[in-house]
């Protein structure tokens, strides 16, 4: 491998005729609002104001560029995108400022570092970034910039940095009495960002650019998992003509997997694929695992990346149920349990779930059958997770074995052993009664305390379904009515115990009532669950401290024995060994 170093400043790099490229295997630019601000720090800091009123810029080192040299006008960025990126957007913000007072000169010489021209007098950036644009170059890098709405994550994060460099700028301009000083002082920002020192390292050709690339994660860049797998299949389908077609369904695979929850990213996605399809492995052994497949033909990481993309599209279904996914009335249940699982904030089921929907789009896996295990696997998760928070020790494990045995199932009779295998795993991980009954008792629902409202809800919902022997009920939203108001401050009024489903309307006149009033009230309810309560109770006077607890331990038995009882049909109970 042969290597070139050398130190150069900003000023070297971007005041020539060369265009630096970032390249589509690179990550997109992921820098926050943290990291701006202590780039910005670390350049106002190294800005010393002397006496005379001139200003002194320190030598500030920016650490290394690495770069592959395609000739000496043109450059590939391996490390150093962020940096240069942001260089880049902090240029267009200063620009804006000279703009703004007047100082067309001043922008003008700044510009030349974000364009230039060849020898041919024809323009171009000196950064480019094969990735946002066109919103990159018309929304930052244009000396006359165009309004355009960010779209994407990383547009977003560009937006971001601009903005926070240009407000920042103007927030300086409070600590001028005089126009003339505070140009000064943007001249001396402007030096000091041409001025940053950085090693600059060039190598020959993008099979030695891609080493490099894996060699810096192994030494502690953040590149992850996905990065260095993006990197890999863009290296084999390299071909952009006519259609880039490995970008075009990476940005779908993004587009499936993005979100601001904490539980859903490309990275937990491309985890739980390899767990449901490969083997069980932590995130930190998984590219290794990956590299062993050697997929070097371009044929054989095309199918790779289509059944990448075909699962991501299985994972949305998954993480953002919807319910125009399943339109036949024998489906919804399936949209019930996925939206559980999700109110659970549980993730482990999703590599099991990925094999079970990727076989049951195979003809594999019964609609029966897809029922009966997610049921179970939702029944499991509210009794183990939701309510007794227990340790999921060794249940991603089993998942990720049981999903590769759905996977390898060649018939019906097959995927329903691995059924009757989940239904006695699970049993055998349930917590005792005890165990559920102690987390039930401590559900609680008050206007001042709404963190288990969702789940108190759901509960209400599964009981109701549970009293009726079709599934042709839909419960829908409804409201969580108080038999002793909140107001009282001496009885438990927040437990389950003291908790009704009840339509909106029917809650807000009982209101404050009391308890004979209420349950006349209650009688125009269609809800089963409130029927049943009238019954047991309409020949009270009051509902005391006695009867919260004596209900929520009713609940709990009936939820933990009968309504979130875990079962199969007895097709697959049949199946299990006496």
């Amino acid at each position: 491998m042969k290597i070139h170093a050398y130190d150069k400043t900003i000023t070297n790099i971007f005041n020539s005729e060369v265009k630096y490229i970032i390249p589509r295997f690179q990550r997109e630019y992921s820098w926050t609002k943290d990291e701006v601000s202590e780039f910005w720090s670390d350049i106002i800091e190294n800005i010393e104001e002397e006496q005379s009123g001139s200003y002194l810029n320190k030598e500030y080192f920016i650490g290394s560029l690495v770069l592959v040299e395609e000739n000496e006008y043109k450059y590939q960025i391996v490390d150093g995108q962020q940096r240069m990126t942001t260089i880049t957007i902090f240029f267009s913000a200063i620009i804006e400022q000279f703009k703004q007072y007047n100082k067309g000169g001043l922008a003008q010489g700044l510009y030349r570092y974000v364009e230039g021209s060849d020898l041919n007098a024809e323009k171009f950036f000196k950064l480019v970034n094969e990735n946002p644009k066109p919103f990159f170059h018309k929304s930052i890098q244009n000396f006359d910039k165009e309004e355009i709405n960010p779209d994407t994550k990383e547009e977003h994060r560009l937006q971001l940095a601009y903005d926070f460099f240009s407000n920042s700028l103007k927030d300086l301009r409070k600590g001028f009495n005089k126009e003339e000083d505070y140009i000064k002082y943007l001249i001396a920002i402007r030096d000091q960002l041409l001025g940053l020192k950085t090693i600059f390292i060039s190598v020959n050709n993008i099979d030695e650019a891609y080493t490099i690339f894996e060699t810096l994660n192994s030494k502690g860049i953040s590149l992850t998992t996905t990065d260095l797998i993006k990197n890999d299949i863009f290296k084999v389908l390299n071909y952009e003509h006519p259609v880039d077609d490995a970008r075009a369904k990476w940005k779908d695979i993004q587009n499936n997997t993005k979100s601001n929850r904490k539980d859903v990213s490309i990275n937990t996605f491309i985890r739980h694929y390899w767990l449901s399809k490969y083997e069980f492995i932590t995130q930190g052994r998984l590219y290794k695992a990956y590299k062993k497949l050697q997929i070097n033909e371009p044929t054989k990481m095309k199918e790779f990346l289509d059944n990448l993309l075909e699962e991501s599209n299985i994972y949305h279904q998954i993480s953002f149920p919807n319910i125009t996914d399943w339109k036949q009335q024998e489906e919804k249940r399936i949209f019930s349990s996925l939206e559980a699982l999700n109110t659970f904030k549980v993730t482990q089921p999703k590599t099991l779930l990925l094999s079970l929907f990727a076989q049951r789009k195979k003809g594999i896996v019964t609609l029966t059958q897809l029922k009966n295990a997610i049921k179970l696997i939702e029944n499991f998760h509210f009794i183990f997770t939701a309510i007794a928070s227990e340790r999921a020790s060794g249940v991603e494990s089993k998942y990720s074995t049981l999903a590769r045995k759905i996977r390898n199932a060649k018939n019906k009779t097959e995927i329903n052993e691995v059924i009757v295998e989940l239904y006695n795993y699970l049993n055998s991980k349930a917590p005792s009664y005890d165990r559920f009954e102690k987390g039930f008792l401590q559900l609680k629902f008050t206007n001042n305390y709404t963190s288990d409202k969702k789940l108190i809800q759901y509960i209400f919902k599964r009981f109701e379904e549970n009293l009726h022997t079709t599934d042709e009920l839909t419960v829908g939203n409804i409201s969580i009515e108080h038999i002793v108001p909140q107001s009282n401050k001496e009885l438990s009024v927040g437990i389950i115990g003291n908790l009704l489903p009840i339509d909106k309307k029917l809650n807000e006149i009982a209101d404050r009532k009391e308890l004979k009033e209420k349950i006349e009230i209650f009688s125009q309810s269609k809800l089963l669950l409130v029927q049943n309560f009238i019954l047991a109770n309409q020949a009270k006077e009051n509902w005391i401290q006695k009867d919260i607890i004596v209900r929520t331990k009713e609940l709990a038995s009936t939820a933990y024995y009968d309504v979130f009882k875990l079962d199969i049909s007895n097709n697959s109970r049949n199946q299990l060994k006496v």
